[in-house]
């Protein structure tokens, strides 16, 4: 598990992509989180996703289908790929090394707002967390860190250059919401609550309760969902919002992708390398 996030560190730090073992200066500069600068954070949010994939290539035409995104390598880290919804950046494609080809192993690695990096990390290390590399201060992209949480799902803290993206409306094809799949709910809500200041709220569900954890009153980040599956770990899932739940499965499927879960408005999709996201109408079409 761990070589899948010596990957990003790999790039985000250095730029030297594990080959050659020299760094480039240029190549240490990374497209900013938000196009345009807001010098406002939205702490508790995330903010930037990436999938770490063993085929970058390959993954490209399956989410330019889906959802329209489009990819451009960005220019001073050529191996790193920006994706963008129309002329707005949401997130990159960063290629790493599978070392055992039965067993996929890319993922998409959720950004979390938060006001002071180092800060953070004393509170993930005090938590019982694990820091998986820095912090390290990475041009353009801000201050950062890759981490585990106390049951090991794993996630990025940054303090954005610039400032993070506009807290707006969320446009069909953009990150709609994350959840955190845990087989120990209060053991998170201790974790993320010390480290954010999330407050949880519980809201009934068919069949169980669903935890929102909240930033400031009314606004809700981020959710919490009790994990049934033994053979899956605790780990972050960020969700696509869609406007036809029904027919971006069939779609996804066309593709080479694997729908794993569906409910009336959300479904979880596997992509054709592995990297597990969810999609979720809000107030469009679920049937």
């Amino acid at each position: 598990m761990h070589n899948r996030i010596a990957s990003i560190v790999i790039i985000l730090a250095a730029g030297a992509f594990g080959l050659t073992g020299c760094v480039s200066e240029k190549a240490a500069r990374l497209t900013p989180v938000s196009a345009t600068k807001t010098e406002v954070h939205h702490l508790g949010k995330f903010v930037w996703f990436d999938l770490l994939t063993e085929d970058p290539q390959a993954v490209q035409p399956f989410y330019k289908e889906l959802f329209g995104w489009r990819f451009a390598a960005d220019k001073n880290a050529p191996e790193y790929i920006v994706i963008y919804l129309g002329d707005k950046p949401i997130g990159g494609i960063v290629p790493h090394e599978n070392k055992d080809p039965e067993i996929p192993e890319s993922m998409w690695l959720v950004s979390l707002s938060v006001a002071d990096v180092d800060l953070a990390v004393s509170a993930v290390k005090a938590l019982k967390g694990e820091v998986l590399d820095g912090p390290m201060d990475v041009k353009g992209r801000g201050r950062m860190a890759v981490i585990r949480d106390a049951e090991g799902a794993e996630l990025v803290l940054i303090r954005a250059a610039g400032g993070d993206p506009p807290d707006a409306g969320v446009k069909v094809g953009e990150w709609l919401w994350v959840d955190l799949f845990t087989k120990d709910a209060e053991k998170a809500l201790d974790f993320y609550g010390a480290l954010t200041g999330y407050t949880p709220q519980s809201v009934p569900t068919a069949d169980e309760d669903f935890i929102i954890l909240l930033r400031r009153g009314s606004r809700a980040y981020a959710g919490v969902v009790n994990l049934a599956l033994e053979d899956v770990e605790p780990n972050w899932l960020p969700y696509i919002k869609v406007d036809d739940l029904a027919g971006t499965i069939r779609q996804a499927e066309k593709l080479g992708g694997i729908l794993l879960l569906r409910t009336r408005d959300v479904a979880i999709i596997a992509d054709p390398s592995g990297g597990v996201f969810g999609i979720q109408t809000v107030g469009g079409t679920g049937s």
